[in-house]
């Protein structure tokens, strides 16, 4: 778990040098380009990935993970929430898009087969969390093996089963 080909540091400087208190939120949007994603239907979809909180002040950290898909007028999806905290162990999360209950702000109605998909994961949630004047840190968490996976088509798992009994039929044949 973690340490694969590409681990993204989410990297924020979280500074507040005027003279009031400041909400801070931080986080990452990444396009992703899918194929193959041929349901409509959330509950065929699964997103999982690793991720670890390594240092900042705010510990633990509340993140939102949001699912979404690109459409001319804007992203649509929806999200979920996971806290981390700064021991530097990986945590796998996996959720099933139909268990995503967090709205996006510019709607919900997603078309999973559309190829053009984005992931952002941001926090503390919207408005974000208090930093004092004067207050200065580094926040830093590491996400790691991103997949988004799809549920074959219910008539696969009946071609596999077919396949299997004329596998054995050809070999019982063959012996005899």
């Amino acid at each position: 778990m973690g340490e694969g080909n590409i681990v993204v540091n989410e990297l924020g400087q979280v500074q507040n040098t005027g003279q009031t208190t400041l909400n801070g939120r931080y986080g990452s949007k990444w396009d992703i380009t899918l194929s193959g994603n041929t349901s409509t239907r959330p509950e065929d979809y699964t997103i999982e990935f690793d991720i670890r909180g390594v240092e900042g002040q705010w510990d633990p950290l509340d993140l939102q993970v949001y699912v979404l898909t690109k459409e001319s007028e804007g992203d649509y999806g929806r999200g979920f929430s996971i806290q981390i905290t700064n021991t530097g162990e990986w945590v796998h999360v996996s959720r099933n898009l139909s268990e995503l209950t967090i709205d996006w702000w510019q709607g919900t109605s997603w078309n999973l087969t559309n190829p053009n998909w984005s992931i952002e994961i941001g926090g503390p949630p919207w408005p974000g969390s208090p930093v004092e004047p004067g207050q200065s840190w580094t926040q830093l968490w590491q996400f790691d093996n991103l997949k988004i996976t799809m549920v074959p088509e219910p008539w696969s798992g009946v071609a596999l089963a077919l396949g299997g009994i004329i596998v054995t039929a050809l070999r019982r044949f063959q012996r005899k």
